[in-house]
């Protein structure tokens, strides 16, 4: 079954034609046509905006990708100068409403992973952010399987990949990955880096991309079903989800990868 989502950007490429009534026996039809659906967050930002985002993952420092993800939460969370299409300011650190992150997309082109102009910043970045991290801290992304002697093609952007590449641990400590999957869609997820938990209050504390904003920030972008315009930072997930906590996220665990680069 085609999701909702690949069926408005499959359909947002098009321009219907429709038969307009005829205004007489004999006279042609006239043809109009649906205006274009336009994703959110898909014009092109300004260049010196796209400078902008490029000298902030630039002036970066770490020696973990846990301290590069921390200070992108840090750095990132400045304006842009650019506003949403209800006024308000949009920081780098977040999923923007009328243009693309340069921030977001430059992630993405440096893991690999080009995206589409007219995907805007609808595509899940999560595993994006984790990956640029790890790579600003010479981690490659790509094992080689002892068991069956050949290399495991790894994708750095998506999230459940990330459940591959550590080894499981039941102590997590900070920095260590924590992998989520989506119960309603196995092939999807979730990825960060475990910050702390609390067993009796049942939360896990998550620090990444593309994680619900906290109280207080606004939600405007709606990429095309519920997406809300979602920030660099740390999260509370239930650590043991109920149905009363209204989300498909289940913890997969936790993964500790290797202190060389793989």
């Amino acid at each position: 079954m085609i999701r909702r989502r690949e069926f408005l950007l499959g359909a947002g490429s098009l321009v219907v034609p429709l038969l307009a009534r005829a205004q007489g026996a004999g006279q042609p039809l006239e043809l109009k046509a649906i205006p274009v659906w336009t994703p959110f967050g898909a014009k092109i930002p300004p260049d010196n905006v796209q400078r902008t985002g490029r000298e902030i993952l630039s002036s970066l420092e770490g020696n973990t990708p846990y301290d590069y993800m921390t200070e992108l939460a840090t750095v990132a969370d400045v304006p842009s100068g650019l506003k949403d299409r209800y006024g308000n300011d949009q920081p780098f650190n977040v999923r923007w409403d009328i243009y693309a992150n340069p921030l977001i997309r430059a992630m993405f082109d440096d893991v690999g992973s080009h995206q589409r102009i007219d995907a805007g910043d609808c595509t899940a970045w999560c595993a994006a952010t984790v990956g640029w991290c790890m790579m600003k801290c010479g981690y490659k992304f790509t094992k080689y399987n002892k068991e069956k002697k050949k290399d495991l093609r790894f994708d750095p952007v998506v999230a459940v990949s990330w459940a591959d590449y550590g080894k499981k641990v039941d102590d997590p400590q900070p920095g260590d990955l924590a992998v989520f999957q989506n119960i309603e869609s196995p092939g999807h997820g979730h990825v960060g880096f475990y910050v702390s938990s609390d067993k009796e209050k049942n939360t896990l504390t998550v620090k990444g991309g593309n994680q619900n904003q906290p109280a207080g920030r606004v939600h405007v972008t709606e990429c095309g079903g519920g997406v809300p315009n979602n920030f660099i930072g740390d999260h509370v997930f239930p650590l043991n989800p109920t149905k009363d906590d209204h989300t498909s996220l289940r913890l997969i665990g936790y993964y500790r990868y290797s202190s060389l680069p793989h």
